[in-house]
């Protein structure tokens, strides 16, 4: 194996790990050279693999990394995937427009009215829209907000749930006889059991493999985009760190 091609390999591999720029522009150069069968790893994919990513993941941090290598300002891949809508000739103004529009804060919503025509622009500085976040501070991308605010579907079930619960619990210390033929303790055992599946319905997390943003394939999620607090206990710790160094 040759050393200076392993230790290039581990250069690119530390960079993945770091910011947008540096990602995109290793992870390109680690797929197109082959650089992970230095490792022995028979393919990009299985690369993404080892560092708990997925080949979509990694397609759109080399596309945004681009991006963000001709636009230093942008850092986020959120406003990069926004830039990318842009005619290359008009990138530069567009993100000069929207950073004073905005009060010297760039993204996504800032670059799209900057790129609209002059007529259609706001006259007033744009308000950057709060954007919420997830249970570990994460900022949940619009790809899939519309699902999460499902949460409340789950909430209702779960309290329906716990009203039936609470029903047959003072059945059975009143031995209420309307309940006499009903195996109470059973009943509520599987109540319990049932509102825990349903606890899984619940957004928690952006799913850290797929970003919430191409997720219909993602196998960590199942199509999600998002985790419930359970699943999220179960994702190993070194990927949490890794998706906190790549917001």
């Amino acid at each position: 194996m040759p050393k200076e091609i392993t230790s290039r390999f581990q250069e690119l591999d530390a960079k993945v790990k770091r910011c947008l720029t540096e990602a995109g522009a290793a992870l390109e150069e680690i797929k197109d050279k082959k650089l992970y069968r230095e490792v022995g790893m028979h393919s990009f994919k299985e690369y993404c693999g080892s560092i708990g990513r997925s080949y979509q993941w990694a397609w759109l941090q080399i596309e945004a990394g681009k991006v963000a290598k001709m636009l230093p300002e942008i850092k986020s891949e959120a406003t990069a995937r926004e830039v990318r809508k842009v005619a290359v000739p008009k990138r530069r103004r567009v993100v000069e427009e929207a950073l004073k529009q905005s009060g010297g804060i760039l993204s996504a919503p800032a670059i799209k009215n900057a790129a609209m025509p002059p007529s259609r622009q706001p006259s007033a500085p744009i308000k950057q829209p709060e954007c919420p976040r997830d249970g570990t501070g994460i900022d949940i991308p619009p790809e899939i907000q519309d699902f999460w605010k499902r949460n409340e579907e789950v909430r209702h079930l779960l309290s329906l749930l716990s009203k039936i619960r609470v029903t047959l619990e003072k059945a059975q210390e009143s031995h209420d006889r309307l309940f006499r033929k009903i195996d109470l303790q059973g009943s509520i055992a599987k109540l319990l059991m049932i509102k825990e599946e349903v606890e899984c319905a619940e957004s928690f997390a952006v799913c850290p493999e797929c970003s919430g943003v191409i997720f219909e394939n993602c196998e960590r999620c199942s199509g999600r985009g998002s985790l419930s607090k359970f699943h999220w206990s179960m994702v190993p710790e070194e990927i949490k760190k890794l998706r906190e160094s790549n917001p």
